[in-house]
């Protein structure tokens, strides 16, 4: 700086430089100017700058050299340029927004306030510039409605999985029997066309009611998740074979999978209903066909990403994307996107799809955002946490239901509060040849142990029951019978089995509700298991 400020304080008539204390004043003046906490700058009634403190020179992250003489009046921004013209006429001018420093490649927020300075006959002489920089308080703005925005979603997801967790019991076991009873039917070569149409009817009308309770749970993270390890290139190509029976004739499928991705653990019938759901949106965004690409890559995610979102931390993730070339979004759709029953389908969409795969993917520990623009495509991604320290499954892939029922000629003790699922389970088993020791409650459970004299193979358990609930029933009775194996049950959501259930990590656990094949192979999986398995219950 020059040191001189022209327009700063000037002597008055009469006066000379250096009387009157003049020199002392114009001392304090250059003091302030210097020392404020705010930009100050002087310009002359050409626009151009004369004079500026160190902080407007910091705020634009320039230097006093390049700021001295530079006209305003040239700035691309012709919002200061307009202020700017009108402190030079005599009035005051104002400026409040984003400004890109032409001397530097500084981006501010700023509040400038232009002030004409006059002499003592009126005449201008240039004027004053105050630069507030608001930019720090204008993010912390923008940070804290983006956090207020996420509390909202987050009281909204709570909302939705307490409803849907409210329901999901009593709807589990109303929907058990009208499955089970319905499967049979339809099983049954004696039943005759006409009734097991019906039955399959029925079956159909069940599985989407049950489809919808897992849809709910989903998005309010509230399902029963059964985490193993996933090479996730592998489980994308076993699914291969159904995504092309998704796409029409004028889309091609292509996978992009990167050699060098991380484990990651993951329930891999919920990350296959992921990229179905995905695929399923990619397939209806290209009404004239297109290309569904399914990518997955290592990640490693910085302090940047992470910064916008708190629930995932820096750290090494598996990518894995579902892109499509259709006609993309808007920002406002986006911002809907994971939203409850909001959908760009009309009546044809529920709504849930999305909202399914983000509570999976937030289930997961992970996260998802779509990048999209209007007629541009969209890629969904999801970003998964690496599970390094683990080897894959010998199968994680979805296995074929197809074929008869499981059978055995073992013991059960079955032990469940609910009459109508106590008599499905019962029927069931019973007509695949094995015992079953049916009781309603765990006291009655233990008293039917105690006076059964053969050995009894396996306990099929409610898991949460009066009185006595499924763990402390089997912890009781595998004192006394250490080769005991158990099964648990239950038609309660995730959260409420783990809080008043479900004991031991990798315990047998069979969802509510459930087909007669999930019931029966699943009975017959922990009876084929190795004694040990449950040895420290």
């Amino acid at each position: 700086m020059d040191g001189h400020h022209p327009g700063l304080a000037k002597p008055g008539p009469g006066k000379r430089p250096g009387q009157g204390g003049y020199a002392e004043k114009r001392g304090k003046y250059r003091l302030i100017f210097e020392n404020a906490p705010l930009g100050f700058l002087h310009f002359d009634s050409e626009g151009r700058i004369t004079a500026c403190n160190d902080r407007f020179v910091d705020s634009l992250g320039s230097s006093r050299e390049k700021l001295i003489g530079l006209n305003m009046l040239d700035l691309p921004d012709q919002q200061i340029v307009s202020a700017l013209r009108d402190a030079i006429s005599g009035k005051h001018g104002f400026f409040n927004g984003w400004y890109h420093a032409v001397t530097a490649e500084n981006v501010i927020r700023a509040r400038v306030f232009f002030a004409p300075l006059t002499d003592e006959n009126g005449i201008i002489h240039g004027g004053m510039g105050i630069v507030e920089d608001t930019t720090e308080h204008e993010r912390m703005a923008e940070e804290k409605a983006r956090l207020e925005e996420q509390y909202r979603q987050a009281q909204k997801v709570e909302s939705i999985g307490r409803l849907a967790g409210g329901v999901a019991h009593d709807f589990n076991n109303l929907l058990s029997p009208i499955l089970g009873y319905a499967e049979m039917l339809a099983s049954d070569p004696g039943a005759g066309d006409t009734r097991q149409k019906f039955a399959e009817e029925i079956l159909y009308a069940g599985s989407r009611a049950r489809d919808l309770v897992r849809k709910l749970l989903a998005f309010g993270r509230k399902q029963s998740m059964e985490y193993v390890p996933v090479d996730m290139n592998h489980a994308v190509s076993n699914f291969e074979k159904l995504l092309r029976r998704t796409i029409r004739e004028d889309m091609t499928l292509e996978l992009s999978l990167s050699p060098d991705i991380p484990m990651v653990k993951a329930d891999i019938g919920q990350i296959e209903q992921v990229i179905m759901n995905l695929a399923i949106n990619a397939v209806d965004a290209m009404p004239n066909g297109g290309r569904l690409t399914i990518e997955t890559a290592a990640a490693d995610l910085d302090d940047t990403y992470t910064a916008a979102r708190p629930d995932i931390r820096p750290d090494r993730h598996l990518m894995l994307a579902v892109s499509d070339t259709g006609f993309g979004m808007d920002e406002e759709t986006r911002t809907l996107l994971f939203e409850p029953f909001f959908s760009t389908k009309g009546e044809q969409g529920t709504g849930l799809g999305l909202s399914t795969v983000y509570g999976i993917v937030k289930q997961h520990g992970g996260s998802i955002w779509a990048d999209s623009e209007p007629d541009a495509g969209t890629a969904m991604k999801i970003f998964l946490p690496a599970a390094d320290d683990c080897t894959a499954a010998e199968d994680n892939t979805r296995q074929d239901t197809e074929g008869s029922f499981s059978e055995g000629s073992e013991t059960l003790l079955l032990a469940e509060d609910d009459p109508q699922v106590r008599e499905l389970a019962h029927a069931v088993l019973t007509r695949q040849g094995y015992t079953v020791l049916a009781s309603e409650n765990g006291d009655i459970a233990m008293k039917v142990m105690a006076q059964h004299e053969g050995p009894v193979h396996l306990l099929l358990t409610d898991v949460v029951m009066p009185e006595i609930n499924g763990r402390e029933l089997f912890a009781k009775i595998a004192k006394k019978h250490p080769g005991l194996k158990v099964l648990y049950i239950s038609g309660y959501t995730a959260d409420v089995v783990v809080n008043r259930g479900i004991p031991e990590k990798g315990a047998a656990f069979l969802q509510k509700p459930f087909s007669i094949k999930d019931l029966t192979a699943k009975v017959r999986e922990v009876l084929d298991r190795e004694t040990d398995q449950n040895a420290d219950s």
